[in-house]
């Protein structure tokens, strides 16, 4: 497979060559159901995601040959999977089933690059070879906006900036561009330009959740302000989507409105035992019962939200709440989580399960505690993300790892990159810096002198129900 990647991504088009447009297909009906499917991919319902599937699959049933269309099939899957009811297990075989097909295809085009770059990333943990994929469809068409959004997650700060500017030339009003515009800009600490982004996102689409979006980026990580973040979506007058939702319960959990959060997490449930977003945010409300007082309704009211889920994902949930505020000892020793964590590592996804997640955080604290075979095995699947981690610096999750892979020995070192990335803007993980000492990324840093009472003034600084995040 390695091979026939390789083989795709090698092809060089004679100048001829570029000049013909690619048909993706002669069948107009087929061409007519993939147009439908790319106008409800974004939405972010449920309704939109499986009118996008089926009209997908429906016109591949047209045209087997249609690649274009399976390419965007992989990528709905991609964005729509929580919402369709599917297991990480089903995403990763529909996944490597339509990954497979298009890399054997002679067809070149951009999306089958995309894809290519995806898998690269999710199921190989290759950011070299993504990268290379990514910037492979942007040669075949250069003004590929999806294409410079992925390019921008390889650069390093100078660079993605210019590639923000490059989109925002090529797409001046697409809102979609002006929403990654924002969010990255934040990231690297351009405030004021991603402010103007959300302003003219509210000009020309108030109702829009890109709107929405950027405002909880402009007002939560730009000015530290939790409080304005919700004011704002109290007055929001569009159909909120469910990706939003999460995010104000999570706003909600910051600034204590427990009853908020909770209601905001009844209101996005669906009712399927897999529901891993859901079971994210749910885990975030357990450890959030370590930091304040808690009635019995509403105790029950997020066991009954739990309950939803299936059994070993609810164990997964608890668990992982568990590890992430220090309650270490019950976990590690529990042979059943043991068993879980040791038979999924070495198959790391990048970035879609709890359950990795959770595998993780289990290594690191095993780690921690004397014990390296897990995180040997994580070592082996993440190894790739180490130049990742070297060139781009925003990423909380990168001093452990560069640390446990051996990249970089020097804990006064990472805990001073970690100091610049806390300091420098919140890091987009919406709240989860509460639980800086005990988070089991940060557990190698706790014998560097100045680590705990940086963290505890971090904590009070940012998360107090006097900071200026609650308040302002």
């Amino acid at each position: 497979m390695t091979q026939e990647i390789t083989n795709a991504l090698s092809i060089e088009l004679l100048p001829e060559e570029q000049a013909k447009q690619y048909i993706p297909t002669t069948n107009p009906a087929a061409y007519e159901l993939y147009l439908i499917a790319k106008n409800q991919l974004n939405k972010g319902n449920k309704e939109a995601a499986t009118i996008a599937v089926e009209s997908l699959q429906n016109a591949l049933n047209l045209d087997p040959d249609f690649h274009l269309a399976k390419a965007n099939l992989y990528m709905a899957y991609y964005s729509a999977w929580d919402l369709l009811g599917m297991t990480t297990e089903q995403l990763t075989e529909k996944h490597r089933e339509l990954f497979t097909e298009l890399i054997v295809t002679p067809d070149v085009f951009e999306d089958k690059s995309l894809v290519i770059a995806d898998y690269l990333v999710m199921y190989m943990q290759n950011y070299q070879a993504a990268k290379k994929a990514t910037e492979h469809a942007i040669k075949l068409n250069p003004s590929n906006t999806d294409a410079l959004s992925t390019l921008v997650l390889y650069q390093n700060k100078d660079d993605a900036i210019k590639t923000v500017e490059r989109l925002l030339k090529l797409a001046p009003t697409n809102i979609e561009v002006k929403e990654t515009a924002s969010y990255w800009l934040s990231y690297a600490g351009e405030f004021k330009a991603s402010e103007q982004l959300m302003a003219e996102l509210g000009e020309i689409a108030p109702d829009s959740n890109e709107y929405l979006s950027a405002a909880f980026i402009n007002f939560f990580i730009n000015k530290k302000s939790a409080k304005r973040a919700l004011d704002f979506a109290d007055n929001f007058q569009g159909k909120i989507n469910r990706d939003n939702l999460f995010l104000i319960a999570r706003l909600k959990l910051i600034t204590r409105d427990i009853d908020g959060a909770l209601a905001m997490l009844e209101e996005s449930k669906d009712n399927y035992p897999f529901d891993e977003r859901l079971a994210h945010n749910l885990t975030e409300m357990l450890k959030a019962q370590s930091l304040s007082i808690w009635t019995d309704s509403q105790r029950n009211r997020l066991e009954k939200l739990i309950s939803h889920l299936d059994v070993e994902l609810q164990l997964i949930v608890r668990a992982k709440a568990n590890l992430q505020i220090g309650n270490y000892h019950e976990v590690i020793k529990n042979k059943q989580l043991r068993e879980i964590a040791k038979s999924t590592l070495p198959t790391l996804r990048a970035g879609i399960a709890i359950r990795e997640d959770f595998a993780i955080n289990f290594a690191l604290v095993d780690a921690f505690l004397g014990n390296t075979e897990l995180i040997e095995l994580a070592n082996k699947r993440w190894h790739h993300l180490e130049s990742f981690c070297s060139s781009f610096l925003a990423f909380t999750g990168c001093p452990s790892l560069l640390y446990y892979s051996g990249k970089e020995t020097d804990k006064q070192v990472l805990f001073e990159r970690l100091k610049f990335i806390l300091n420098g803007s919140f890091p987009g993980t919406w709240g989860a810096e509460q639980y800086l000492l005990t988070d089991p990324s940060y557990l190698f840093l706790h014998d560097v002198p100045e680590f705990k009472d940086f963290a505890k003034q971090y904590i009070e600084d940012n998360f107090s129900e006097k900071s200026p995040l609650n308040v302002l």
